[in-house]
């Protein structure tokens, strides 16, 4: 998944810079490279990655922070594995927050809205599973985690959410504890819309059932088709219509908040930096000899290296030699 599907699956917009222009891209095979260098585990690390191919930073002290967390992940195990394990535990929920950043629920609405809420109230104890860090960038990384716990949208997703009766937006009752307002008195929840369901079939068809049995000069009626059809016609159309009504009272206005407060663009925001890191870190130790690069930050530059290989050539071709550059 790359190109504009890999955009559409990060939930923030990230800073674009203009370091490469469209031939620099072209001459260093982006597309390519990010192939190479694409082994995270989240689709919103994979789509990191590839915006930050594309728009590397310009900031020598940026650079120096995030080559100081990469150097801390390829020498702590044991803080490599806990990144790696939170990871994956988003990785099982990911495909709804993908689809709340790309415009609604598409696959099932009660099951992606809990998908997300699990995500949001869980990280800050998955993280609290990882070691404590050293460097600046990835502390800033765990402490964005943390700080989703007690927050305004954390107090949503736990729940129970109520409706605003004057305006289309929810709160959760911890919110509604500290600052009172005109809500439902009922807490969102999908029973009501399987009770709806199965009312519009479960009734009808049982009374069309019985009616046809109740005249002997109907005998056709008297059968379990008639009951059948409408038991999945009814049910079908009670479906759409309780979830119509929780998509306009509940799911649209939570899909709003989980996607536009800060703390949850900002937990987002991490696991893609997280990721992406973890990807540099398994490329780094798929090839043979491997080094990060001193950034110095002076006003004029130059660069060396010895035995440097292309990322992108050395894959393909099985004789490649590396070269000095001076």
């Amino acid at each position: 998944m790359f190109g504009e599907e890999c955009k559409k699956t990060l939930p923030v917009k990230l800073e674009r810079t203009k370091v490469l222009d469209e031939n620099t891209s072209y001459a260093i095979e982006t597309d390519q490279l990010t192939k190479v260098v694409d082994n995270t585990i989240t689709g919103i690390g994979q789509a990191t990655v590839y915006h930050t191919i594309r728009n590397p930073l310009e900031s020598a002290e940026s650079i120096k922070a995030k080559q100081e967390a990469l150097r801390e992940i390829r020498t702590n195990d044991k803080l490599r594995q806990g990144a790696i394990k939170l990871l994956e535990r988003v990785q099982q929920y990911e495909n709804s927050v993908r689809e709340l950043f790309n415009g609604g629920f598409f696959s099932d609405i009660y099951d992606s809205q809990k998908k997300v809420r699990t995500i949001l109230t869980s990280l800050p104890e998955w993280s609290s599973e990882m070691p404590e860090t050293e460097s600046q960038y990835l502390a800033e990384i765990k402490n964005t985690f943390q700080r989703l716990e007690g927050s305004p949208i954390e107090k949503l997703a736990r729940g129970p959410i109520f409706r605003d009766l004057r305006r289309r937006a929810v709160y959760g009752l911890r919110e509604l504890v500290q600052n009172p307002r005109l809500v439902s008195p009922l807490p969102f929840h999908p029973f009501p819309v399987k009770a709806i369901a199965t009312g519009i079939s479960v009734l009808p068809a049982v009374f069309l059932y019985y009616y046809g049995c109740s005249n002997p000069n109907d005998g056709a009626t008297c059968s379990w088709i008639a009951p059948t059809i409408w038991g999945i016609v009814g049910g079908k159309l009670g479906k759409a219509i309780g979830e119509s009504r929780d998509m306009k009272n509940f799911l649209i206005p939570m899909m709003a908040r989980f996607r536009d407060e800060s703390e949850s663009r900002a937990a987002f925001k991490a696991i893609g930096s997280l990721d992406e890191l973890i990807a540099y870190d398994k490329f780094g130790r798929d090839l043979a000899h491997s080094t990060i690069p001193e950034v110095t930050g002076l006003p004029t530059h130059e660069f060396s290296a010895r035995n440097l290989i292309n990322a992108v050539q050395s894959k393909r071709l099985p004789y490649y030699v590396p070269n000095d550059v001076v």
